[in-house]
């Protein structure tokens, strides 16, 4: 399982890098590997979910250590790997308060 989440999170860096070719190589790789489509895409989606956290505790001004432990991460592969892949994301930003005004026929 190892070599399953070194993939997915190869895949989600080359995403963030907008690496098109290699995110689908690493996804027909595991697909070779008889890895189920729909636990990759829960494996993809539990490390968009991590960085995101990573994120949001890194802009509220906690430090690593307490990053680690909140989010059960290794403060190692945190610092060297989770921080600086999340840093490539933007945060959405939220949509504007006016209301849309759609004409009614």
């Amino acid at each position: 399982i190892v070599q399953i989440q070194n993939r997915i999170f190869e895949m989600v860096e080359a995403v963030a890098q907008k690496n098109q070719k290699q995110a689908l190589d690493l996804y027909y790789d595991l697909i070779a590997l008889k890895e189920a489509p729909m636990k990759i895409l829960a494996l993809i989606a539990r490390q968009f979910n991590m960085l995101l956290q990573v994120k949001e505790m890194k802009q509220k001004g906690y430090q690593e250590a307490e990053i680690a432990s909140q989010t059960g991460l290794n403060p190692y592969f945190l610092k060297k790997k989770y921080i600086p892949q999340a840093a490539q994301f933007q945060m959405p930003q939220p949509l504007p308060s006016t209301p849309l005004k759609i004409p009614l026929f």
